[in-house]
């Protein structure tokens, strides 16, 4: 894969003289083969948005590691998970620049709108009842 394709993955395309107020079409959908090429991809589109300013990501149901290296970039980062001994061990590991959240993802007033510029998350939604609820907020 092209790292000029990673906009096309991750962010939908404009059509001159489509209506202003209708959907955009979908592109067509890229199946990843395994685990390791979504971290490679969020890696990729992290660092190339990490170009243009810091970042603030959040890691939704972050567990007791952070997966995705980030050389060079500077960013922040909140984690949130409901599961206390995860967070507890992931303190332990004491990583810089991380703030750590007891939180429910379905709770609708945990985050305000605009705050991240990228949402994180991996094998989460499949364990949450409700998970519509997580992706709408």
């Amino acid at each position: 894969m092209l790292d000029s394709d990673i906009v096309n993955e991750i962010t939908l395309p404009t059509a001159a003289g489509r209506d202003p107020d209708a959907a955009p079409p979908l592109p067509p959908l890229k199946l990843l083969r395994n685990y390791q090429e979504g971290v490679e991809l969020m890696e990729r589109w992290l660092t190339r948005k990490g170009q243009e300013r810091a970042l603030r990501i959040l890691e939704a149901g972050c567990g007791n590691k952070w997966p995705l290296r980030l050389d060079g970039v500077q960013y922040s980062l909140i984690g949130v998970d409901v599961d206390e001994r995860a967070l507890e061990f992931r303190r332990a590991a004491g990583r810089p620049g991380e703030e750590l959240r007891y939180g429910d993802l379905r709770e609708r007033q945990l985050f305000a709108a605009g705050q991240f510029d990228a949402i994180y998350n991996s094998f989460v939604l499949e364990h949450v009842d409700g998970a519509a609820g997580v992706l709408e907020n």
